[in-house]
């Protein structure tokens, strides 16, 4: 809506108003549309860098995958050398891996998710 739109509704409301308090308002509806347009390419901003963090952690999961990946391989050939304890340590670890990529996945999503909403 323009200046003078609002101008128009304000002395359609109360034409017996006073001219400084037209301009008031007027000044009123200014500041309020600079701060919101402000705040609105704040949030754009702010959106934008989430969804980049987003796409980061998601790259991530494809990092735990190999990891757990090379894990398993580690883990079944500490075993044909009957490394026990080696092959418990790399099925572990892998397992851990498998856990982060799970969780990370998730909160990629979630986060993705959430700020299209808004």
């Amino acid at each position: 809506m323009s200046l003078q739109e609002i101008y128009k509704k304000i002395n359609t409301i109360s034409p017996k108003m006073e001219l400084s308090q037209v301009e008031i308002e007027l000044s009123l509806v200014e500041d309020i549309n600079k701060l919101l347009d402000s705040t609105n390419a704040k949030r754009k901003q702010l959106t934008a860098q989430g969804l980049k963090i987003s796409e980061q952690l998601l790259g991530l999961t494809v990092d735990y995958n190999k990891i757990l990946s090379i894990s398993i391989d580690a883990a079944n050939k500490a075993k044909e050398l009957g490394i026990a304890d080696a092959e418990k340590l790399f099925r572990v670890r892998g397992s851990e891996a498998k856990d982060y990529s799970d969780t990370v996945g998730k909160v990629s999503n979630l986060i993705a998710n959430s700020l299209h909403s808004i």
